[in-house]
């Protein structure tokens, strides 16, 4: 799982801000690849990616369910992050199953009744944003 301060309901639009604290998953086959702490402020002019959480096992539901028991011990606040989202999909039976192809994160939104991030908005604001930021009227 790549953790990064955004908000998967608002298109996975960067979230920045101040980690107030921080609590990183540890145990048998889980690694974390993370060089943020609690105070460490997320820039927005940067890719806001907090770390890498990678589990292993000798199947895919053992790695599956390693990855699932870190993501539920993994807490950040002060930001959004995307690690709610990796819960939901790690629970996921579709994704679970193996059953998985280019369209799976759309329609894992549409089971769950959540609307599917609109990536050319994303990039459309995101636009907008660096350039109010490059003119110095933000």
């Amino acid at each position: 799982c790549r953790v990064y301060a955004e908000d998967p309901s608002q298109n996975f639009f960067p979230s920045p801000g101040t980690i107030t604290r921080l609590e990183e998953p540890d145990g048998p086959g889980i690694r974390v690849d993370s060089g943020v702490y609690p105070g460490w402020t997320v820039p927005l002019e940067y890719d806001p990616l907090l770390a890498k959480l990678v589990a292993w096992s000798e199947t895919r539901a053992g790695a599956t369910n390693r990855l699932l028991r870190a993501v539920g011990e993994y807490y950040i606040a002060g930001i959004r992050t995307n690690l709610e989202f990796f819960r939901g999909v790690l629970a996921d039976e579709r994704f679970r199953s193996g059953d998985l192809d280019t369209g799976f994160i759309e329609d894992y939104f549409r089971r769950a009744g959540t609307p599917a991030p609109n990536k050319p908005e994303l990039e459309a604001v995101a636009a907008i944003a660096a350039a109010i930021h490059a003119s110095g009227q933000a």
